[in-house]
């Protein structure tokens, strides 16, 4: 069985990235930045300081390191015709509570209600879970500024349209797959001169 998460379909299975997808089966690693190691050091903060958010009473939220039990998945066939059991589509979320999922994004921008709502990650999750109420939670990622500029929550609802485009969008990467077009993003020579998401990593760098 195939394992497809949102971070892999992304990376590595759009018209323009696909060689990704051969970095991954030659266990090429993504190169840790500073904004992936903030986020994570950010999550595990909120985690172990939930207390101070009244927003979060009652959720439980993961650790940032692929925490299991915050683990989501489902046996893919989608809108098209698949082999049952071929594709898993899986995911990590951030946190849950009853019938509500949550969702921690920061960076050195703070993500607004509408880059919430236009997440393919979220419509993705909903689209696993069958659950369509999140609270999302956006930060900055200087803590320091964080007692002028303080966290903000909004709490949205993924509609089934929501919902309809994340399959479509499984649908348009597994069909690369199986088509096996995995020269996106590299020039006539084979070569990946532009910026991917395995870096110096990547294989097919000059």
């Amino acid at each position: 069985m195939i394992n497809l998460s949102f971070s892999t379909i992304n990376n590595c299975l759009q018209p323009n990235n696909s060689h990704c997808w051969l970095n991954r089966q030659m266990g090429r690693k993504i190169p840790e930045n500073d904004a992936m190691r903030k986020g994570r050091e950010l999550q595990d903060y909120i985690k172990e300081h939930q207390s101070d958010f009244l927003e979060l009473n009652e959720f439980y939220i993961g650790n940032s390191n692929f925490d299991k039990s915050m683990k989501i998945e489902t046996i893919y066939d989608g809108f098209i015709n698949l082999d049952k059991g071929k594709f898993e589509v899986i995911g990590f979320i951030d946190g849950k509570k009853d019938e509500q999922l949550l969702e921690i994004k920061t960076g050195t921008k703070m993500w607004s209600i509408m880059d919430f709502y236009n997440s393919m990650q979220i419509r993705l999750y909903a689209s696993i879970t069958n659950i369509d109420k999140f609270l999302c939670m956006t930060a900055l990622s200087d803590k320091e500024q964080w007692t002028i500029n303080p966290p903000k929550f909004y709490e949205i609802k993924i509609t089934d349209e929501m919902k309809i485009s994340a399959i479509k969008w499984v649908n348009e990467a597994i069909k690369i797959y199986e088509l096996g077009q995995f020269k996106g993003g590299l020039d006539e020579n084979d070569k990946c001169n532009i910026w991917c998401p395995y870096g110096e990593n990547c294989f097919f760098k000059s």
